[in-house]
């Protein structure tokens, strides 16, 4: 599964185990009072955990 998340200008294209969490984790994030750029950014290491995770062949529960 592929998902993407998007500030407009910044697509975050996330695969793996945590790809249905990206959206939720960066609204999240903006309603803590974070700037959405900061929150695209930390969406941009949450894709990269995900295929990390996808790649050792890890559940998010492992971690």
């Amino acid at each position: 599964m592929v998902r993407a998340a998007t500030d407009g200008r910044y697509p975050v294209r996330v695969s793996g185990p945590l790809a249905g969490l990206v959206h939720e984790f960066r609204l999240e994030l903006i309603g803590q009072g974070f700037t959405p750029r900061t929150a695209q950014g930390h969406a941009y290491v949450l894709a990269h955990l995900s295929r990390w995770l996808e790649q050792e062949g890890a559940a998010p529960a492992e971690l």
